[in-house]
């Protein structure tokens, strides 16, 4: 029997690797969501505003769209995954939890929703709870069926092929003995025919993987994770000594997000023990969600004394590489596709309702810390 490293090598390198891919998409569409002037910012922790606006953005959150793309690619994945998976499964692995995975993130749309219940827009919170749902579901359902279509017409072709190759035989005349022979078919035209009906209704079987698609896994993984690890240190590194903290937040964040979402994977492992309620993810978002709103309400807290631009700048990065790489949506939401309705529904209610059981407390909290400290 293999050893857990043998097994869990190759995968472990291409989640790491493809999670520094991931955390960079959810940044870039963070940013962009903020250019377009969709994220409205954060209320402060002492703020009270039970106003509710139906402008655009009283919808929308920082990681919607990063949430919502990353779950549209995750169900192509799950689509094309009886394909994938017996070719490259260490590299469809990185994808779907490394990639995908670190592209959404359950923490900051748990912040977001924690943040507007404490300063009292409950409509809005609910709202941004709703569709934070909603649309990744949808998303991933759209991406399962462009998947799942283009699979098959992938198997259609390759179905046919035999097809057109035994039409070429048709009309065979007597001198083709000879021809028969040097393709390894028998001249006796029953045989033959019988031989071709074989041929046509045996079951079109995809290639097993080769030992070197593994070797080539495992190389390929770890070149590209050093790789990463080495940018993003010197980036994050050089960064830091001249004092530009916004860069320096960013390579800080995806130099660690490789270990978060290592950690993700190999507790997700243990999933298989509780088929009908992914615990570990379960307890993955709600670990993020933990790190995240503590992060970001001590920067946000004027008392604590942590909104200095050090400060912000890593607690920013691990709230983008560390919260946001062990909390992940796209998993979530195609967990939720593969369980029964019921369980799914359990499912669900569970993750959120835990979720803001964590992050609530802290932000109120951190809000009467504020208040206090700003009374005395």
């Amino acid at each position: 029997m293999r050893s857990f490293f043998e097994r869990h090598a190759a995968p472990l390198l291409w989640v790491g690797a493809l999670a520094c891919a991931g955390t960079a998409c959810r940044y870039g569409c963070t940013l962009a969501s903020k250019h377009l002037g969709l994220t409205p910012p954060l209320p402060p922790l002492d703020a009270h505003a039970p106003v509710f606006t139906l402008d655009a953005p009283a919808c929308w959150f920082g990681d919607l769209l990063s949430n919502t793309l990353g779950s549209l690619v995750m169900g192509l994945l799950a689509g094309l995954a009886p394909w994938s998976t017996r070719r490259f499964p260490a590299i469809h692995t990185g994808f779907a939890t490394g990639f995908c995975g670190c592209f959404t993130t359950f923490s900051g749309w748990n912040n977001d929703v924690a943040g507007y219940f404490v300063t009292g827009q409950i409509i809005r919170a609910l709202t941004v709870l709703l569709i934070g749902l909603s649309m990744p579901i949808c998303a991933l359902r759209i991406g399962l069926g462009i998947g799942t279509r283009a699979l098959e017409s992938r198997t259609a072709a390759a179905a046919a092929a035999p097809l057109e190759k035994s039409s070429a035989y048709d009309g065979k005349g007597d001198g083709d003995e000879e021809q028969d022979a040097e393709l390894g078919e028998p001249a006796d035209e029953e045989t033959s025919n019988a031989s071709r009906l074989d041929q046509l209704n045996a079951p079109q079987l995809e290639p097993a993987p080769l030992p070197a698609h593994h070797r080539f896994e495992l190389l390929a993984g770890a070149l590209l994770l050093l790789a990463c690890l080495a940018t993003f240190a010197t980036v994050g590194g050089v960064s830091w000594t001249q004092e530009a903290w916004l860069t320096s937040q960013v390579g800080i964040g995806l130099l660690i997000a490789p270990f978060f979402a290592a950690a993700r994977y190999i507790l997700s492992l243990g999933n298989k023990r509780y088929p009908q309620f992914p615990l570990f993810t379960l307890l993955c978002n709600l670990g993020g969600a933990a790190i995240d709103t503590s992060s970001y309400v001590l920067t946000a807290s004027t008392a604590a004394g942590a909104n200095t631009v050090q400060g912000v700048a890593l607690f920013g990065a691990l709230m983008l590489g560390g919260a946001g790489c062990l909390s992940t949506v796209s998993t979530f939401v195609n967990e939720i596709r593969m369980l029964r309705i019921d369980h799914a529904f359990v499912y669900v209610v569970a993750t959120l309702a835990l979720g803001q059981a964590i992050a609530v407390p802290i932000w109120y909290g951190f809000a009467v810390f504020d208040g206090d400290a700003s009374a005395g």
